[in-house]
């Protein structure tokens, strides 16, 4: 049983380096997100930005927590990782479900335009961040067209979708992993 503690201890390590890095990559880009996001309305995007700022701090912890685990073989302080990531997961999932969810009012803004008087004279706030996204984008992409930009926030939505549950994935073999380790532990 001693070659798969060591297995399972290496493999513990490993993963709590893999959660580190990208739990430091995640909170530098939401990070750098919020900061970008600091003069605009838009609830959906501040909402997501302080999600991932969450999502990499409890990343950054668990990881610490899991070396200490790992490394003093403590089923207590295992089951604060399994915890933590736990947590991390539902707010992985959450927010993959609110990007879902906020997709299609931040890719159509004739759904605002709708609601309006139609003689275009008043925009309304929801209107007016729209077109700040739209320049935002075009400054990460250059567009010559609107559809280009609807295309460049799709593509920047998709991907954070894919990120929210791909890393749930991750961390769902991160517990796991844990707890192969903690029913070890318990069994010697």
């Amino acid at each position: 049983m001693g070659e798969v503690d060591r297995f399972l201890k290496i493999s513990l390590l490993l993963y709590s380096t893999l959660l580190l890095a990208s739990g430091c990559a995640i909170l530098g880009y939401s990070i750098r997100a919020r900061v970008n996001l600091s003069g605009s309305n838009e609830l959906s995007q501040r909402v997501l930005a302080k999600l991932l700022i969450s999502i990499g701090s409890i990343n950054v912890i668990a990881a610490v927590i899991a070396c200490c685990g790992a490394v003093k073989e403590n089923r207590l302080i295992l089951g604060l990782f399994i915890i933590g990531l736990a947590g991390a997961f539902v707010v992985l999932i959450a927010t993959g479900v609110f990007a879902i969810m906020t997709k299609n009012e931040i890719l159509n803004p004739q759904l605002s335009s709708e609601s309006g008087s139609g003689d275009g004279a008043t925009d309304t706030p929801d209107q007016s961040n729209r077109v700040l996204i739209s320049r935002k984008l075009l400054e990460l992409w250059p567009v010559d067209q609107e559809e280009d930009v609807v295309n460049a926030a799709t593509m920047v939505l998709n991907i954070i979708i894919g990120i929210a549950f791909g890393f749930a994935v991750f961390q769902l073999l991160g517990i796991l992993c844990s707890v192969v380790m903690c029913c070890q532990m318990y069994a010697e």
